[in-house]
């Protein structure tokens, strides 16, 4: 924490033991508890009378009544951070977290290197957001809850689109915990994937731009590891700080969410400018997507935040556009055609389509749609330092 700004915290916990380990610990960070309590209507008063920079709160007991707490003082001090504890780690509980705007989550009994790495990213966060404002890049998010509807290939070749005919600073992150693929569509191997970003110290941009991998087209990848175990490691917290720092450091950032719920997919979810919710016209998927459409109604998701992809579109299909949009009851933004061979084999090549197949219907789909959401952005960069502009790829024509 040297040369960094002072962290105030306060903390409640009903543990006098766990209390007395946080603040030794702290102290031994550099940061300064200025005030702790074992219930949470004390504590309460203490955040408001305090105004701390960050809020340690144990949630094991009245578990509803702190989260709406959390809720209320998310809401008048958006700028605090918080961090939750609990012995119960389920993710149903960690979303709830989430939603009421927890950035961190730690397991009961706590543990001194994961809460110096909690206190380290916030820590991050408040420097960023105290600096003078850059430019700010979109996260645009690509997802789907059922697998092989063409979520890692559009996320691919619309972060090369963004690069290429767009002329944006463009990075893709491969969040498919399972089986990530980006890295293959790419013919890219890369040495460093996000779990190298777990350790002592803050993140910034320099450390994080080394973690990445660049393509030829101008796309920086930052990958999950092969491993599902070592993805694990990655939390929602990491996830926030990660992001974070890429919308400084990007015009755009694509994100393959893959098909999966789970809390870092929602956190991430939550951060993105546009979620592209993919879709082919076939009844599972159909009725997926409207599942889908349903949660993201309830975390607050609007209409304008979320975009439904038809891909592998064909006039001929039993199930029709006109279902999809009856049964998701939304337009459908954009459609893709079923246009197979370039797909395939710009896989099989490692070479994205958009490159390889310039010309081919599904390449001009996905460079008009990357056009369309750079238009639907418009123009809001906001001048960065000189010193950390980089020449951006040169557009090419339409």
């Amino acid at each position: 924490m040297s040369g960094g700004p002072s962290v105030n915290v306060v903390v409640v916990d009903r543990d006098a033991l766990t209390r007395g380990s946080v603040k030794t610990y702290l102290a031994s960070m550099g940061v300064r508890v200025v005030g702790e309590t074992e219930n949470l209507a004390s504590g309460l008063s203490l955040v408001n009378g305090l105004r701390p920079d960050v809020l340690i709160l144990d949630l094991s007991a009245h578990t509803d009544q702190t989260l709406e707490a959390v809720r209320g003082l998310k809401a008048e001090m958006p700028d605090m951070g918080i961090i939750l504890t609990a012995t119960d780690a389920s993710p149903q509980l960690i979303l709830r977290a989430m939603r009421v705007g927890a950035q961190e989550f730690l397991t009961r009994p706590i543990d001194n290197r994961e809460l110096g790495e909690a206190i380290n990213r916030l820590s991050g966060m408040m420097k960023r957001s105290a600096a003078p404002k850059r430019r700010s890049g979109k996260i645009v998010t690509v997802f789907s809850s059922k697998g092989g509807v063409g979520v890692t290939s559009l996320a691919t070749n619309l972060a090369v689109s963004f690069a290429r005919n767009c002329g944006k600073r463009t990075a893709v992150v491969d969040l498919n915990m399972q089986m990530g693929d980006v890295g293959l569509m790419l013919d890219l191997r890369p040495e460093y994937t996000i779990t190298d970003a777990i350790g002592t110290g803050s993140l910034d941009a320099s450390r994080l731009k080394g973690l990445m991998t660049e393509h030829e087209s101008g796309v920086h990848l930052l990958s999950t590891p092969e491993d599902p175990v070592e993805s694990e490691k990655i939390s929602p917290g990491l996830l926030l700080e990660v992001f974070s720092l890429l919308k400084s450091m990007y015009d755009v950032i694509v994100v393959d969410a893959g098909h999966f719920f789970d809390s870092r997919v929602l956190e991430v979810l939550s951060l993105a400018d546009t979620i592209l919710v993919m879709a082919s016209l076939d009844v599972p998927t159909v009725r997926n997507v409207r599942r889908c459409l349903t949660l993201f109604d309830q975390l607050g998701y609007t209409q304008e935040k979320v975009k439904i992809i038809v891909n592998r579109h064909q006039k001929k299909s039993k199930v029709t556009a006109e279902d999809l949009e009856e049964t998701a009851e939304t337009k459908i933004f954009w459609s893709i055609p079923n246009d197979y061979k370039p797909l395939i084999a710009s896989i099989d090549s490692g070479v994205p389509a958009i490159i390889q197949s310039a010309k081919s219907k599904v390449s001009r789909a996905i460079e008009d749609l990357s056009h369309e959401l750079i238009q639907m952005y418009g123009d809001d960069e906001v001048e960065e330092d000189a010193e950390e502009t980089e020449p951006k790829p040169q557009t090419a024509s339409r």
